[in-house]
């Protein structure tokens, strides 16, 4: 886990996916399409310090970033 100096970017983007479940309507973006929510986060190298992927597409990024453990290390 990144230090909260280490970070400089953290940005939020949809990883698209093929759905067959009875709650397939929380995975749909506000872009209509299937989806699971990839958090990023990276240094000033822009190398990956942190990734979470977990929420569905239709979780808003502020959300998903209050949920984090970065979040809740600043």
């Amino acid at each position: 886990m990144a230090g909260i100096d280490d970070v400089e970017v953290i940005d939020e983007t949809y990883v698209p996916i093929k759905i067959s479940s009875e709650n397939s309507d929380v995975y749909i973006t506000r872009k209509c399409q299937y989806a699971i929510t990839l958090q990023a986060m990276c240094d000033s190298n822009t190398k990956f310090v942190e990734c979470f992927v977990s929420y569905p597409g239709s979780v808003h990024d502020a959300r998903i970033f209050r949920n984090s453990d970065i979040y809740h290390l600043i």
